[in-house]
């Protein structure tokens, strides 16, 4: 199994995700795997390159905060089942997000201490 060199924890986390691609303006919905300070993944059913800027929505679990951030694909795999891609973004940073995202990933990690 290969050694993860990420800057923050990534946290599991299922959320409908709505996202645009800023070039083409096409509209697509998905679901977000998992979430970071600085990153999210999300799975799709569409190949997006890596590179592309998407424009994305969605609101964290346990919170009522509409996000609106902008992520730049860094990576991009075809899943096991093959119908779909899971593509992990670095997000655009802004101190909203991140200590929303600081804030969740705390609240989970407390709920699994019981």
């Amino acid at each position: 199994m290969a050694k993860e060199n990420r800057r923050h924890f990534r946290e599991r986390m299922i959320a409908e995700v709505g996202y645009k691609n800023e070039k083409n303006q096409s509209f697509g919905g998905c679901l977000a795997k998992d979430i970071s300070e600085s990153g999210v993944c999300i799975k799709i059913r569409e190949f997006i390159p890596i590179g592309t800027m998407l424009e994305l929505q969605f609101k964290l679990p346990l919170s009522n905060t509409f996000f609106y951030i902008k992520g730049k694909v860094m990576r991009i795999n075809k899943t096991i089942n093959n119908d779909e891609w899971e593509a992990g973004l670095e997000m655009q940073m802004n101190t909203t997000y991140s200590s929303l995202v600081k804030k969740y990933i705390a609240v989970k990690n407390s709920q699994r201490s019981y």
